[in-house]
Formats: C-alpha cells, structure tokens, sequence
C-alpha cells in the first residue's frame, strides 16, 4: 500500500486546481457547507463519455456508492446512464486526469463535467494500475462526499495543526461531527481515505443531512412477463434489460422510468406507465415573486372521469395569508425526465395545465396578457399541456408549458396585506398563460414542504 500513500500525496498536490476553482466560484470547501446540500434525496447520475473500454470502472463505481453513501443513509443515486445536453444531478466525465468536483453538493446539479473520475491512470497515479478496482472505489467514494457537500476534514479549525497544513480552499458553516481523523474525506487518515470505508462519523453526518436509511421492506417493481421472451425488439430489450430500472421501489420507479420514455414506441411507454405510480415525495407551494401570490387549486376531488378541459375548475393565483385553503396550495412535484415537470395537486388531484394557442412567435410579441389564455385544473396530461419546463432564474423560476410554449404568470394587484384579510379566493386574480415575463410576474419561488 505504500505507493499508494506516495501517490496519494501527489494527489494532494494536484488538488490545488480543486481549490482554485472552489475559491473563484464562491464555493467553500468545509466539512459541511449548508447551502450545498441536496433538496431531495433522490440524486440522478450520469456519464458524459460512457463506451464499452470503461464499463467495467462505471459498474465498480456504482456499486462502491450503493454500498457507500446510498448503504447508510436514504439517498438513492438514479441513472447511471448517458448524460443528455440538459441532464440534471451529477454529470461524470471519465479522464486520464486526477480525479475531482468542479464544486460541492448541489452546485454540481446539471453541471457538465461536474465530476471527474480515472479509471486508467496511464497519465495520472500510474501506481494504481496495479490495485486497479480498490483505486476506482476509493477515489470514487471520496469524491461522491464531495457531491453531497462534504469537504475536506483536515480544513477544519479543530484538525491537528499538521494536518491544517493540508488544508485546501476555505471554511465554511457547519461541522455535522467532531474532528475525525479516519474520515474518507480527510487527507490525514493513516489509510488511504480510510480504503474507501465510511468511519463512524462519517455515517454519523451523513445521516445528519440525509436521513437513515428505511427500516421498512420496499415493495419492489417487478418485470413483465413478455421479459422472458427470447424476441424482444429494441425498445422491449431497454426496458427489460435496463440496469437501475428493476432495483427501485415503486416510489421512486417512475422518477427512472420517465427517462427511457422519449425513445420508446407508444404501446411500450402506455406498458411502463401502467407499472409507475405518481410520486408525491416533493411537495411545494409556488409563490410569485412580484405579486406575492400562491397558486392554488379550484374545485373538487378529481374523478378521472372528466373527459376533457371545457368543464375543469380554474387554477388562482391567492395571497400568502390565504395561500393553503384546505391544503388545495400544496402541490406534489413530479419530475417527468430532464427539467419536465408535472404539478399535481395533493387535494384535488388536479394537474397545472395550459390552455389556447400554441404562441410560436418571439417572446413579448402579444404586448401584454389581458388576451392570454387561462391557466386551469385538468384530471389528466391531455396533449402534454400538463408538462412545465422549469427554468432557473436566480433564486426564482419561470415555468413554461412544453406544448404552448407559454409561461404560468400571475394576474391581479400585488398582495401586501396581512394573514387572511381577503377571506378566502373567490376575488382572486386569475393565472394566466402568457407569451412573456411580463414585470416579472412569471418568475415564481418553488418553496419546498419536505
């Protein structure tokens, strides 16, 4: 092992391009920095250069994170697959290079090239061509922490001064446990980060951010009978054959399943949605940033018997004292595949749906939303106008419809008032489909509820 120890300290060296660049984007290098942690638990991957040379590496590295960070707490690593120009979660490129993060946690969400890993070492740590497996696991490992929004232990105020010398970029909000000198994290551990073994600790604080792992038996998807057989066409063979699809539980089954939809033929995507139940692990409330306005959903239970959108309840937008009438603000979030997205209310039923004209002009070409269409609550995904791309914007989001191509906008007088002054949402403004971000009234807060 002792090449190892000689080349990891090489390693060390080379990380200063970790820091440079951690330091020129405001990113913070510490045992945990808040703001970097992962709002949901559910953390897609995937490669950026996936080939059949470096297979072997990727199934090493899957497997060294499932019994890892995955093992010990409630995340779940989904994917695994080929990353797509607009691919969310962590993107791996695999290179001859010194493995590491272009950043912690979150800040990683979508980011190109966001880790990168070796699984050669012909250019870089060419001891561990000799070790090749027990390599790829710990460096893994160690940089998945990383991705969580772990940083190095040997940066803490509280290391022991020689290991501070080690130290790399700067400190930042929060210690989840004491110093530990055997963290895969730490560049002091007298094994190489700890041979890729989580230490007590680091379990510790793992579970501190991210919860400990179900004690419940998950009600696992099972495969199709047509798996078995022998003459599967293509779109059949991706399914059944596919890596990560069969060892989620229904939960989270549909989060993967709704990836593999666009490539697939209409009667296998009706197969593989007849097996998906909706998820409504992320619950949100949208509140517009200029009107201070929730959305909220009219109407009653849906039947799912409404055959169309002529007779569904109107979407309002309330304000903030008014926001959760009966629980109808509440929304369950359901990611569909890349920034799609489905808003399903949690007690209506009722899905965020766009109607009108397709607007396929440029933005701001209507002048104005006086004529824009309304926003309303339909029981079903008629012609996709249920599906919302969510764009980032700051702190903000703007939502757009993938079929009109509109954004959900907020209509009426700004709410400043206090809690329940307008009694109820019968006087509230109407949301609207418009073709601009008119006075920002299409940028929206997501507010997480769990």
């Amino acid at each position: 092992m002792k090449p190892l120890k000689i080349a990891y300290i090489i390693a060390i060296v080379s990380r200063i391009f970790y820091s440079s660049t951690a330091l020129s984007e405001d990113i913070h290098p510490i045992s945990g920095y808040m703001p970097s942690k992962w709002s949901s638990n559910i953390i897609p991957v995937c490669w950026e250069n996936p080939s059949d040379a470096n297979q072997e590496g990727r199934e090493w590295t899957k497997e060294a994170i499932k019994d890892s960070w995955q093992r010990y707490s409630s995340l779940q690593f989904i994917g695994w697959s080929k990353c797509h120009n607009r691919s969310r979660g962590i993107r791996i490129l695999i290179d001859d290079y010194f493995p590491h993060t272009k950043g912690l946690g979150n800040q990683l969400d979508g980011r190109k090239n966001g880790m990168v890993l070796n699984f050669k070492f012909n250019s870089w740590n060419s001891s561990c061509r000799k070790e090749l497996y027990f390599c790829i696991k710990v460096m893994a490992i160690h940089e998945f922490g990383h991705a969580l929004g772990f940083a190095h232990e040997q940066n803490r105020a509280d290391a022991p001064l020689e290991c501070q010398k080690e130290r790399q970029g700067g400190d930042g909000d929060t210690y989840l446990t004491d110093y530990d000198l055997d963290s895969v994290m730490n560049y002091c551990n007298p094994k190489w980060s700890g041979n890729g073994q989580l230490s007590t600790k680091d379990i510790e604080g793992l579970q501190k951010w991210y919860g400990q792992p179900s004690t419940s038996k998950l009600q696992t998807v099972s495969k199709p009978d047509w798996c078995v057989s022998a003459r599967l066409n293509k779109a059949e063979g991706i399914i059944c054959n596919h890596p990560s699809l069969w060892e989620l539980d229904k939960r989270n089954h549909e989060m993967l399943v709704t990836t593999l939809l666009l490539n697939l033929t209409p009667e296998i995507q009706a197969i593989i949605r007849s097996m998906s139940t909706v998820d409504c692990a992320n619950v949100v409330r949208l509140k517009n940033k200029e009107s201070n306005r929730y959305v909220l959903s009219t109407g009653t239970l849906v039947n799912h018997n409404e055959g169309g959108l002529l007779q569904n309840p109107n979407i309002v937008g309330v304000g903030e004292a008014d926001a959760n009438y009966y629980g109808q603000a509440d929304w369950c979030l359901i990611h569909k595949y890349e920034d799609i997205y489905q808003f399903q209310n949690k007690q209506t039923n009722h899905y965020l749906f766009s109607t009108g004209d397709k607007h396929s002009g440029t933005d701001g070409d209507e002048g104005g939303w006086l004529k824009s269409p309304m926003i309303v609550g339909t029981d079903a995904n008629y012609y996709k106008r249920a599906m919302w791309e969510v764009i980032k914007n700051g702190e903000t989001y703007m939502l757009k419809n993938i079929e009109t191509n509109r954004y959900l906008f907020s209509t009426g007088e700004k709410h400043s008032g206090t809690d329940g002054d307008e009694g109820g949402w019968l006087n509230s403004p109407q949301l609207v489909g418009a073709d601009a971000n008119y006075y920002n009234r299409a940028l929206w807060y997501i507010v997480r509820l769990k």
